[in-house]
């Protein structure tokens, strides 16, 4: 999502319920310190925090995923990182 996006924006539930419908597993990824998150490092987000989205992207093939395909969708500055 966006910078200022979280999970109950229009960009989200847009698609978000569309594809859930169609029996996708979805999920929101909001980066550090937007949409209200507390910080609890020091490291603050900025249009080059494309790590954070690859830690986020890993967990979920590594612990949700076997061998369904992954797609991934951004708005914003989401769009940018991905």
């Amino acid at each position: 999502m966006g910078l200022n996006g979280n999970n109950n924006n229009c960009y989200a539930t847009s698609l978000m319920r569309p594809a859930q419908k169609l029996g996708f597993r979805v999920c929101v990824y909001i980066f550090r310190g937007a949409a209200g998150l507390r910080l609890l490092t020091p490291k603050l987000n900025n249009g080059n925090s494309w790590q954070d989205l690859s830690v986020a992207i890993n967990h979920i093939k590594n612990n949700y995923i076997s061998q369904q395909k992954f797609i991934a969708y951004g708005v914003s500055l989401g769009g940018l990182i991905l």
